[in-house]
């Protein structure tokens, strides 16, 4: 799962190259939803966005505290 989750953030969620806080935000926006294919804020790819994407891009991301620029 986790591997995957890796692949995930790579590509996290705007697709520039940083894990941030604004990747933070479009998972948390999008809390409770159901995942669509190949949905990039379904961090775990477990098929629902939950607080669990959100702890990985936390815990993932490029900057301390998922800070952006």
């Amino acid at each position: 799962m986790y591997a995957r989750a890796a692949m995930s953030l790579s590509l996290v969620v705007f697709g520039y190259g940083d894990v941030d806080r604004r990747d933070m935000d479009l998972v948390l926006d999008r809390m409770s939803a159901s995942a669509m294919e190949n949905d990039s804020a379904d961090v775990d790819r477990d098929g629902d966005i939950s607080v669990l994407d959100a702890r990985l891009v936390f815990l993932n991301g490029t900057r301390p505290g998922c800070a952006h620029d």
